[in-house]
């Protein structure tokens, strides 16, 4: 399973017009996406990578506004990003 960087989430952002309140918060969200622990992969499903992308959001929220639109367009890119088999 694909996640995202900090960088692919301010660029998110940028494209959404969201202004970020906390670029650190982002960061953790962007960790969330695709944690690893001792190399295996703590996300079992794209569900539960969804769910701790949402939770992580309205908790920390990130954004001045609109961290709901950042959870649906994550969620989003996500599942297309992880959809589409690995550039090698």
């Amino acid at each position: 399973m694909r996640g995202l960087n900090l960088e692919d989430l301010v660029v998110v952002c940028d494209a959404l017009g969201l202004e970020i309140r906390s670029y650190s918060g982002l960061a953790a969200v962007a960790a969330v996406t695709n944690p690893h622990l001792m190399g295996i992969p703590v996300h079992s499903s794209q569900q539960d990578q969804a769910r701790a992308v949402r939770e992580t959001v309205h908790r920390l929220e990130p954004l001045r506004e609109g961290n709901g639109l950042l959870v649906s367009a994550l969620i989003d890119v996500l599942a297309h990003l992880n959809s589409q088999p690995p550039v090698e």
